[in-house]
């Protein structure tokens, strides 16, 4: 996270700075001109200057701009009504405008292009003071901003700092600006440690315990906010930490009550970790795992593939991509091992069915965080299958093309993303032995040889069936076989299938000869055989 630099090299930080503001900790401001944010900013800067609002930028952007972070979403206060600016303002960009929250003066901005910008707004009287508004904020880093008139007209423009922001983003911690910035809007309670970890940032200690006082407020936060900003932590580098920390403040189960039953409990000595450390180190361990190579020695055995940084950045839904919905995955994927644990008279301990019941349980919560039906589907499935890689071979073989194609017909569009769960649970089984000097990384190498071959083979299938024509279909099966319609013509389609795209058949003889066989022998049963052989089984 480098900060900005200008032409000569200088950080942000260390530019020429105007006079020292009066909040607390007061230090003289950097100048911040239109070449250190989107470049939006200047465009609205000019038009807004053209029909004499007095503005200002403020919040994230402010923030981000003096860490060199790239930052899209842009908090304008302006010293008019926001709807009348805001539409204005819309019409300018080819946008649209609509209210946030009308009562209390805040619209939103979407600009039109190619990128999707918004631009809130927070509306003022005339003559209202932005060192006021910016005294509500929530912490004290995002309660920074700059006046957009000397921007618009070429110039820079001194950070206006109240409540000291400066002096924390140089110390790395995030402050709020008070314990009533937290009782205000409750959100924050989520909001304050997700920073903290995006930044590589410390929540200042004064702040944590605020935090901690207060978590149980979060549930009476709107769903889809939690849900928000829990996205937001889990897209972040640096993931377990951030866990960590939000179930240090007591955050995490407040959010998901069901993970506290995890707490404490004992999983079978291969586990480093009982059940709800392990939940929170999976994420971390799924970071590592799509980083590869360069997140040490061991993750060199992990298998890759063309194109697969943009299959995990591809988006799902709720604002997440493929990435950040597996990383939620990691964390509920063992949800259900409290209500399934049974132990032995070997004493051995066994957690049957946890898959199915946690992709029930993860239904249940995720409907109760707002999450969207296509979101629901893909961490529920995810969570079913996720031992389904370790399941396709014996110990010390690989796949067989039928178990490589009946994965991918069993798991679809997650097939892949379910190979790397299933890795990430392996690495967050294993702890931090797996990664020291020495450790045996033989059956962790023969793990990844089998996701391989399921990775590999299912691309190399899902080629062969999209080259090949279909070779029958249930017309053909029904004559040549005096077949009526019925599911038996769906299970024989299914089986040809199966069977081209394992290389067993290219033919239409053949693939009529196999949907001969599996009648004779009983395989496909028809009619009231079918029947009968339901009600026997």
């Amino acid at each position: 996270m480098a900060p900005i630099a200008t032409s000569e090299g200088e950080p942000a930080l260390a530019r020429p700075r105007a006079a020292a503001g009066g909040g607390r900790g007061a230090e003289a401001a950097p100048l911040l001109a239109a070449q250190d944010f989107d470049p939006l900013v200047g465009d609205v800067a000019r038009r807004l200057s053209g029909r004499g609002a007095d503005a200002y930028l403020f919040g994230g952007a402010v923030r981000d701009a003096l860490l060199g972070i790239p930052s899209d979403d842009l908090d304008l206060w302006v010293d008019a009504p926001a709807g009348a600016v805001g539409r204005g303002l819309a019409a300018a960009l080819g946008g649209s405008y609509f209210d946030l929250d009308a009562g209390r003066g805040i619209g939103r901005v979407t600009a039109a292009g190619p990128r999707a910008v918004t631009i809130d707004l927070t509306g003022g009287a005339r003559g209202g003071d932005i060192d006021a508004h910016l005294g509500s904020s929530d912490f004290t880093i995002d309660a920074m901003a700059v006046a957009l008139r000397p921007i618009a007209e070429g110039s820079a423009a001194p950070v206006v700092d109240p409540v000291g922001g400066l002096a924390d983003l140089r110390a790395r911690a995030v402050r709020a600006v008070s314990p009533g910035a937290l009782d205000d809007d409750p959100a924050r309670l989520m909001r304050g440690p997700r920073i903290a970890s995006a930044l590589g940032m410390t929540l200042e200690p004064a702040t944590a315990r605020w935090i901690r006082e207060r978590s149980a407020l979060v549930r009476g936060v709107s769903p889809e906010r939690v849900r928000d900003e829990l996205l937001r932590l889990l897209a972040a580098p640096g993931v377990t930490k951030a866990l960590r920390g939000l179930d240090d403040l007591g955050l995490l189960t407040a959010v998901i009550p069901e993970l506290e039953d995890a707490r404490g409990v004992v999983q079978p000595p291969e586990h480093h970790y009982d059940v709800l450390e392990h939940c929170v180190e999976t994420p971390g361990a799924l970071e590592s795992v799509l980083a590869g190579a360069g997140a040490g020695p061991a993750f060199a055995a992990v298998p890759r593939f063309e194109g697969m940084a943009e299959h995990f950045a591809a988006p799902v839904s709720d604002g997440a991509d493929r990435a950040t919905l597996l990383a939620l995955t990691c964390l509920l994927h063992d949800i259900a091992k409290p209500a399934t644990r049974t132990v032995e008279p070997s004493g051995r301990v066994r957690f049957l069915g946890h898959g199915a019941q946690g992709a029930m349980v993860c239904r249940e919560l995720m409907e109760r965080l707002r999450f969207s039906r296509r979101s629901i589907r893909y961490v529920s499935a995810a969570v079913d299958s996720h031992l389904r890689p370790g399941q396709a071979a014996p110990p010390g073989e690989l796949p067989s093309p039928k178990a490589i194609y009946r994965y991918r017909r069993d798991l679809g569009d997650i097939a892949i993303d379910v190979l790397y769960l299933n890795m990430a649970d392996y690495v967050a089984a294993k702890g931090p032995p797996m990664l020291r000097p020495g450790y045996d990384l033989s059956d962790w190498e023969r793990h990844c040889a089998v996701v391989s071959a399921l990775l590999e083979g299912d691309d190399g299938q899902a080629a062969r069936a999209r080259r090949a024509p279909a070779l029958v279909d249930g017309h053909d099966l029904m004559s040549e076989l005096s077949l009526r319609p019925g599911p038996a013509v769906g299970e024989l389609l299914a089986l040809v299938d199966e069977a081209l795209c394992t290389g067993r058949i290219d033919t239409r003889d053949g693939a009529l000869a196999l949907a001969r066989g599996a009648l004779e022998s009983g395989a496909v049963v028809v009619g009231p055989a079918r029947a009968q052989a339901g009600a026997e089984g």
